[in-house]
């Protein structure tokens, strides 16, 4: 005797946060993931005359030049904001710097858990002790490094914005 399967009726579109099971289709190839927004220009009210370049807070990097005497302008300007993100950087290398010294400090010296102890309740807690430390100074260096990752995709916006600035005014002369 052979038991069949009653076939579905035709199922509901998935949520967007669901996957759609297809017969011989990757599940990677069954959502496409939405495409992000694009960002909101700056509106005329915020520019200031005599303000041809704008870094906004959230990393965004916008020109509004409309002729070569503006767009020298807004290259000295990117320039500028670059110099102050190169300088931020500094800082920020110098903090990972002394972060990592006084890793150093904590670690030298420590005696390695014998292997008497290893095992034992005490061993565990030099042990634990030992990991929450390494998770913590790893956790500092990590937020450093995310802060200077921003401010070099940031360096790079103000790097593209430059030589689309230095292009207009190839095209205009």
């Amino acid at each position: 005797m052979r038991f069949f399967r009653r076939k579905k009726e035709e199922e509901k579109p998935k949520e967007a946060g669901q996957l759609a099971i297809q017969p011989n289709v990757l599940q990677r190839d069954a959502v496409q993931p939405p495409a992000p927004p694009a960002p909101p220009e700056p509106e005329d009210a915020e520019w200031q005359p005599g303000q041809y370049a704008k870094v906004t807070e959230d990393g965004l990097v916008w020109t509004n030049v409309a002729n070569t005497a503006e767009a020298k302008l807004a290259i000295k300007q990117l320039r500028l904001a670059k110099r102050v993100l190169q300088a931020q950087k500094k800082e920020l290398a110098a903090l990972k710097t002394q972060q990592n010294a006084r890793w150093r400090d904590v670690t030298a010296g420590r005696l390695p858990i014998y292997t008497g102890s290893s095992k034992s309740f005490m061993g565990n807690m030099v042990r634990y002790k030992r990991r929450g430390e390494r998770m913590e100074h790893a956790e500092a260096v990590n937020r450093i490094t995310e802060q200077t990752e921003r401010i070099n995709s940031i360096i790079l916006d103000i790097d593209r914005e430059i030589m689309s600035a230095e292009a207009l005014i190839l095209r205009m002369s």
